[in-house]
């Protein structure tokens, strides 16, 4: 009975927020809708899409089209948002900008632009001590760095997340903390209804972190997936510093 709860607060999040495109109500996912997907999906494989097209349509009970063309709305909206920034790589620390990354409170939030998985979905981590981050990223999974290795570049920023306390900021970064060692993945598209055990990519591993701790979810406009921009808009983050 609880899954079957579950289940439908899922949809009740999920379907509303973002219509599905109209394309596809049965349960058959074209050839032209996965390279679609892989356009600007690149490091997932067709099998890897696949597997999740079908664990959420049959974890939601919508069709297999729909979840496809949902993704692809999802991930276009994100390239989109992304063609008006500066990408910033972040394969290896201090690689992706000019500025080193300013101090701030425990359970704050940073923000920079960034090209994962070839989608400039930008990048989120956050703040464990005032010098001291958690992040996820390719290569590495769940890691710590000092901010001093943290270059940063124009459109990133520090937020904080409004009207909680600093214990529910602490007991989020500490979960973050926690989470170090997991690996990192690419899997953007669906990681809202994949567990907060294990692999995670960047928005993931911050969304999880106060979901786990406070209740609180910080996608700002629901879907399939949680990305860094969704995070960034929420009405709850608040900047405190830009780049």
């Amino acid at each position: 009975m609880k899954k079957l709860a579950f289940l439908l607060s899922l949809l009740l999040i999920v379907v509303p927020t973002q219509g599905f495109a109209q394309s596809s109500s049965d349960n058959h996912v074209s050839k032209d809708q996965i390279d679609k997907i892989l356009s600007i999906y690149q490091n997932v494989s067709k099998q890897e899409i696949m597997k999740e097209i079908n664990q959420t349509s049959k974890a939601l009970g919508i069709s297999k089209g729909k979840v496809a063309d949902q993704m692809y709305s999802e991930l276009k909206e994100q390239q989109d948002l992304a063609a008006k920034e500066e990408p910033i790589r972040i394969a290896s620390p201090g690689s992706g900008g000019t500025t080193v990354i300013d101090s701030s409170t425990k359970g704050n939030i940073f923000y920079e632009t960034a090209a994962t998985a070839l989608i400039e979905h930008g990048h989120v981590g956050m703040y464990y001590t005032a010098d001291t981050l958690v992040e996820s990223v390719p290569s590495y999974g769940v890691r710590s760095l000092n901010r001093s290795n943290k270059k940063v570049g124009e459109g990133a920023r520090i937020m904080t997340v409004s009207n909680t306390t600093s214990t529910e900021k602490n007991s989020s970064a500490n979960w973050a903390y926690n989470r170090i060692g997991e690996s990192y993945s690419y899997n953007f598209a669906t990681n809202r209804l994949t567990s907060c055990t294990g692999d995670k990519n960047c928005s993931k591993l911050v969304w999880c972190a106060w979901k786990n701790v406070t209740g609180l979810d910080l996608d700002s406009n629901g879907g399939l997936g949680v990305y860094p921009k969704d995070i960034r808009d929420h009405s709850r983050v608040t900047a405190i510093k830009y780049y």
